[in-house]
């Protein structure tokens, strides 16, 4: 009896059509509230992991079984620490390798990979300027040590300190420490406002204009319509007060009208309407702060906080400043990096309410957690030296296991992490991939394979066969822009360098792999629907299938990848395969006698450049190729051919029958890496043999 486990489980179709079969279920792994609802009523012997970035460490420590099968279609994931680039604070799953990060040198320097593992050993470091950053014990941070002694000077007591450092800590040994981050940004420069036809910017780039976004940040929103659109302040009378004089230094007319709870501010201003919601988001948990914020002049920079300040702020005496509530933990981190770059001390914390809604004016609201911004004038735990704000660590503790990302940037190997200065960690699988998987969909993509890596090893221990891994998704996997799907066979076969599915045209030409996209000024690959490729680690096969042709009543293209170790085992022969299940053939075009065409042995190719090139070990069989008008017959093959490229895109209404002239079927043959030639080439008999791919592992 064999045993599988699923991710991304959903409704769990993998038991609907295996335990029919006799297989047997060890787990499922879904976070979606009514999938899981519905796993536990079908399936309530079953357990249900939840996270499924949790799974590889659950398989290390023995806490789960490790299953014959392994099977998943990976959703959208989302998750991570803040990093400053020149566009703002972006998830560091978001970072792509490229991309421009502030390191500890206050400059801008490219990514040059990105790194991800599962980990059951990680801290939370708490102090001042964070409620609790979480990562592993030996990622270094930039930190120096404050340390004192007490004397006397002038007949009275003095405390007299000193500063070692800054150098890199280790996370683990960051208590009692200051770590660091920049109080000091590169010089940017403020994106224009672009206006439309007839409209005009109408926004000089003063402290008014940025006391006013400061004030949009803490109480405003845009309208957008098509002939017009408007900034909105909904505040106290106080408040309005303050806001129209602003507006009126610059210029601009406000509408203002009494509302039940105060006064709604209308600013009818288009350009600049667009701009602000462009560069400054929209809605209270989508509002930002772009990165040239950071480096624009001082005085527009004070002008944007007490702007904001004066909105959402309120007077805090014990630490002699000001304390500003939001939800949004990104514009919360941004808020306190400006106000580093001003001089001040900040911190922020992380507030849980004890309940989950509350009563507002007679209405039942929800209530969330929330984060508050302290920005004090007092140095009394923190301080500034050499462009970087210090602050005091109070306390390094255990953390939850979580996969962890990593990034390794050119020349100055740092990057600002929450807004901290941390250093390049080692040891990170699959990094070489990272690039090709940044998306959120290729960073759980990845982790599936971090999976299978671990069933791998863990079955290995036991002395048992390696793991089947099988894998769906949607067909639009074949040809992401960023290669994702060559980063997914690669990590899968074994290697660390994305594969591509032929070799790159010219810059704007188009190929039979690769389609200029002229948007984005950048190749997108066009993956065959079918395949094969062998590597280091694993033999992967692909294939694209409509459930329409499976006995179902919908048109639900999917492709399917099958991978595996085992050396009985060959996925090629499992997904290429035609005559292994029930299939609906559409009929013939026309009645004919000849029903079949030619089977013959290709060992290497023809002078024609017809036939196709042997290579590797095909364990003692050859390669067999259809060929047209023939009467001579030679089948069944011996190994299982796949249909060619029209099947795939017209539905099979053309070549499901034998009799519809030209060649059927193309080759399924394990390629062996070893001996597969130097350009990588297709496999591949003419024009319509292009479902079938062979690649070297480079």
């Amino acid at each position: 009896m064999l045993t599988f486990g699923s991710a991304c489980s959903g409704i769990e179709a993998a038991s609907v059509a295996w335990l029919p079969l006799g297989w047997r279920c060890e787990w499922v792994a879904e976070i979606d509230k009514d999938a899981s609802a519905l796993l536990a009523y079908r399936y309530p012997d079953v357990p249900n992991l939840g996270d499924m970035t949790l799974i590889p460490g659950l398989i290390e420590h023995d806490l789960v079984a490790a299953p014959d099968v392994f099977v998943a279609g990976t959703p959208c994931f989302a998750a991570g620490t803040f990093v400053t680039t020149p566009d703002g604070l972006r998830p560091i799953e978001d970072i792509r390798v490229g991309d421009l990060v502030l390191t500890h040198q206050r400059r801008w320097r490219r990514v040059l990979r990105v790194g991800s593992k599962f980990t059951s050993e990680t801290i939370v470091v708490k102090g001042q300027g964070h409620p609790g950053l979480l990562t592993t014990p030996e990622h270094p941070f930039w930190a120096c040590e404050k340390n004192g002694f007490a004397t006397r000077r002038n007949g009275r007591s003095v405390w007299d300190t000193w500063i070692e450092g800054p150098s890199w800590v280790e996370a683990k040994d960051l208590r009692g420490k200051h770590w660091a981050s920049v109080a000091a940004f590169p010089d940017t420069s403020i994106p224009p406002i672009v206006c439309n036809g007839n409209e005009r910017a109408s926004a000089p780039f003063n402290e008014d204009f940025f006391w006013l976004i400061g004030a949009f940040v803490g109480d405003g929103w845009t309208r957008m319509t098509d002939r017009r659109s408007y900034i909105l302040y909904g505040v106290n009378a106080a408040k309005a007060k303050l806001i129209i004089e602003r507006a009126e230094a610059i210029g601009w007319h406000v509408t203002e009208t009494e509302t039940r709870t105060g006064v709604r501010l209308q600013i009818c201003v288009s350009a600049a309407a667009r701009w602000i919601r462009e560069q400054f988001g929209h809605g209270a948990d989508g509002k930002r702060i772009p990165g040239w914020l950071f480096g624009i002049p001082r005085h527009l920079r004070r002008a944007w906080l007490d702007g904001y300040i004066a909105m959402d702020g309120t007077a805090n005496s014990s630490v002699r400043g000001h304390r500003i509530a939001t939800i949004n933990r990104e514009l919360a981190i941004g808020t306190r990096m400006v106000a580093n770059s001003l001089g001040h001390a900040s911190s922020i914390d992380h507030i849980q309410p004890n309940r989950s809604k509350c009563i507002i004016e007679g209405r039942t609201v929800n209530e969330r957690a929330y984060y508050t911004v302290t920005i004090s004038n007092s140095n009394r735990s923190s301080f500034e030296r050499d462009n970087m704000r210090f602050g005091c660590v109070r306390s390094v503790e255990p953390g939850p296991p979580t996969q962890v990302f990593n990034l390794e940037v050119e020349e100055d190997n740092s990057y600002c992490a929450d807004g901290f200065v941390v250093h390049n960690s080692q040891g990170f699988s699959l990094a070489g991939l990272r690039g090709g998987m940044s998306d959120p969909r290729g960073r759980l993509t990845l982790t599936y394979v971090e999976i299978v890596d671990a069933l791998d090893s863990k079955r290995r221990e036991r002395g048992e066969p390696p793991v089947i891994a099988v894998w769906e998704n949607v067909p639009g996997a074949l040809s992401m822009p960023d290669n994702s799907f060559g980063s997914f066979l690669a990590a899968l076969a074994g290697d660390d360098v994305a594969l591509e599915p032929g070799e790159r045209p010219a810059t704007g030409k188009d190929s039979q792999f690769w389609k200029w996209d002229r948007k984005t000024q950048q190749h997108r690959p066009k993956w065959p629907v079918s395949g094969v490729v062998a590597g280091p680690e694993r033999s992967v096969a692909w294939i694209v299938r409509d459930a329409q042709y499976y006995g179902l009543a919908q048109r639900r293209r999917r492709v399917f990848v099958v991978a595996s170790a085992r050396a009985d085992f060959d996925p090629g022969e499992v997904l290429l395969e035609l005559d292994c299940v029930r299939r609906d053939f559409a009929p013939s075009r026309e009645a004919g006698e000849s029903v079949a065409h030619d089977v013959a042995p290709c060992l290497t190719g023809s002078g024609s450049g017809r036939g196709i090139e042997r290579t590797g070990d095909t364990r003692g069989q050859d390669c067999v190729v259809a060929v047209a008008g023939s009467d001579r017959v030679r089948w069944p093959a011996e190994i299982a051919p796949t249909l060619n490229a029209h099947f795939g895109t017209k539905m099979g209404l053309e070549d499901q029958h034998i009799a519809g002239g030209g060649g059927l079927f193309v080759p399924a043959t394990r390629i062996a890496l070893p001996q597969c030639g130097s350009d990588g080439a297709t496999g591949r008999r003419d024009g319509d043999a292009d479902s079938y791919y062979r690649s070297r592992l480079r």
